[in-house]
């Protein structure tokens, strides 16, 4: 029991240390507000950064724009002197507990934020009637890790974005979405059946047809312009890594039946010629 308590004595002292260390460090050589906020609208001008980094969250009969974790990471980098994760702090009966954090050594600033939730996930089992039902079940342990890591993700990202400047988050998103247009108009430019069909495609996987974008487009996906394209990219990233549900933002078009014996015995029409 000394010998543990002796161990954990040491460790709570080195980490002491190793803050105050980091907090001196960070004092001595201070970030230049100017370089970081050009080293961010460069990064937000890279197409393949900004396709990840904003992603849009329906918000009563608006829908909106925010952040990704991606695009808060990259502007922490840039800013400097901020160090950001997560700590597991239990997992037991079924319920993990996570800490997300963001730290600013230079202000010493700091934000924390806590998840508790179920180990659980859902998964759609197909009855002996052939009705599909979304069940909770326990996850395996990679579904477990995916699980933890989203749920992690959305901690330090909301923490990394209490704790940065709002009006630099608010320029880096823009720059990002005009990047995105910019990129998508070109796209549709040179190829716009490649492109809507990628759309279409990733669409599918989530049960997205394309009468279902056309319906939230309100006119057929051929007419989209580079802004629409970039928003439904957008909404893709969202509906990705869990920030919002597909049904949030396309209503399912409810499926036809035909009964042909009604077909075969409904009188033939006579031409009107």
């Amino acid at each position: 029991m000394t010998s543990n308590n002796t161990n954990s004595n040491a460790l709570v002292a080195r980490e002491l240390g190793e803050a105050q260390a980091a907090v001196m460090l960070a004092k001595q050589f201070p970030r230049d507000e100017l370089a970081t906020y050009q080293s961010i609208m460069t990064a937000c001008a890279r197409p393949s950064f900004a396709a990840k980094a904003v992603y849009r969250y329906p918000r009563g009969k608006t829908t909106v724009s925010g952040a990704s974790v991606v695009l808060a990471r990259e502007i922490a980098r840039c800013f400097g002197n901020i160090v950001s994760g997560y700590r597991v702090l239990s997992n037991e009966d079924d319920q993990i507990h996570l800490q997300g954090y963001a730290w600013d050594q230079q202000s010493n600033r700091r934000v924390v934020l806590e998840d508790k939730f179920n180990a659980k996930i859902q998964r759609k089992v197909r009855t002996m009637d052939g009705v599909e039902e979304t069940h909770w079940v326990t996850p395996d342990e990679r579904d477990l890790r995916e699980l933890v890591s989203r749920r992690a993700s959305f901690l330090e990202r909301n923490a990394l974005l209490r704790l940065l400047p709002a009006d630099l988050i608010e320029d880096a998103m823009g720059a990002c979405t005009q990047a995105e247009t910019k990129t998508a108009s070109g796209e549709i430019k040179s190829d716009r059946g490649g492109t809507l069909k990628k759309l279409v495609t990733a669409y599918s996987a989530f049960g997205v047809s394309k009468d279902m974008i056309e319906d939230r487009l309100g006119h057929r996906l051929d007419d989209a312009s580079g802004e629409e394209i970039a928003e439904l990219r957008q909404i893709y990233n969202s509906v990705k890594d869990g920030s919002a549900s597909r049904d949030e933002f396309f209503e399912p078009r409810p499926k036809m039946v035909l009964n042909l014996g009604d077909l075969l015995a409904k009188p033939a029409q006579e031409d009107p010629a």
